[in-house]
């Protein structure tokens, strides 16, 4: 098969548990990128968290907010924004439990309140908490939401807004998103725009806003470190981050030869 792009998520997988990029990483990425194949990041972050990631991998491509807002080759291809009568509806679910919510555009962010989850949890991937700007989502496009709460407070936003998907990421916090968005529709959307099909593309994750994106590339490989449910239905399995799984499995895919090693 011939591959011609790749997708990676951040958290898990370009980065690993100390928040660096491995060298092996950034050789394969360099690898890549020399031979013509696209690179491209697919995450959950705001773009404007992940600019000094892009910045040291040169990449300018990137489906981000879980497939909400994309972007190739600094153009943007596709986006879908959340209606703001949906999002009226959350912040009222929200504010008699006293849970903070995050509203995250293409370039701003902002919290409905200041709460003690909400640097807990951002801290996890060094995001600094937000300015506390409730009416954020009535003066920007918002792609995506950040709710801050446990598993025994999520039934109320279930019942009440079956317009949205609820995706845990810590025990505290979870992206809000529409139903039917996921990392998998921004790459359909990627790939229309580059004139390719889905066969031809690579995926690297960990984390259960991956799943989508792992079944539907042509090969979709789950780090060493991902969860269990991600390596169930991934093609592949390689080391964690740390431990260079993604220059092993791209090199496996022949898609990545190291330095000093003859082919």
């Amino acid at each position: 098969m011939s591959y011609r792009i790749v997708f990676f998520d951040i958290d898990g997988t370009l980065l690993d548990e100390q928040k660096q990029i491995p060298e092996s990483t950034r050789d394969a990425i360099r690898h890549l990128q020399e031979n013509g194949i696209e690179t491209a990041i697919a995450t959950g972050r705001t773009p404007a968290t992940f600019a000094h990631i892009r910045e040291a991998l040169n990449i300018h491509s990137y489906v981000s907010l879980n497939g909400g807002y994309v972007v190739r080759n600094d153009r943007v291809v596709a986006h879908t924004p959340m209606p703001i009568d949906l999002l009226d509806r959350l912040q009222a679910v929200a504010d008699p439990n006293g849970h903070a919510i995050g509203w995250i555009g293409a370039e701003d962010m902002s919290l409905t309140r200041e709460h003690p989850l909400v640097e807990e949890c951002l801290g996890v991937h060094d995001i600094p908490a937000p300015p506390v700007q409730p009416d954020l989502y009535k003066n920007c496009d918002i792609y995506q939401g950040l709710l801050f709460c446990k598993d025994a407070d999520l039934a109320d936003y279930v019942e009440q807004l079956p317009e949205l998907q609820f995706i845990r990421w810590h025990d505290n916090a979870l992206d809000v998103q529409l139903q039917g968005i996921s990392k998998a529709i921004g790459i359909q959307h990627y790939l229309k725009d580059a004139k390719l099909e889905a066969e031809h593309s690579v995926a690297f994750g960990d984390g259960l806003n991956d799943l989508e994106m792992l079944q539907y590339v042509g090969v979709g490989v789950a780090m060493g470190n991902a969860k269990e449910e991600v390596k169930r239905v991934a093609h592949r399995v390689t080391l964690s981050s740390a431990d260079g799984g993604i220059a092993a499995a791209l090199q496996e895919l022949g898609l990545y030869v190291p330095k000093g090693v003859l082919g």
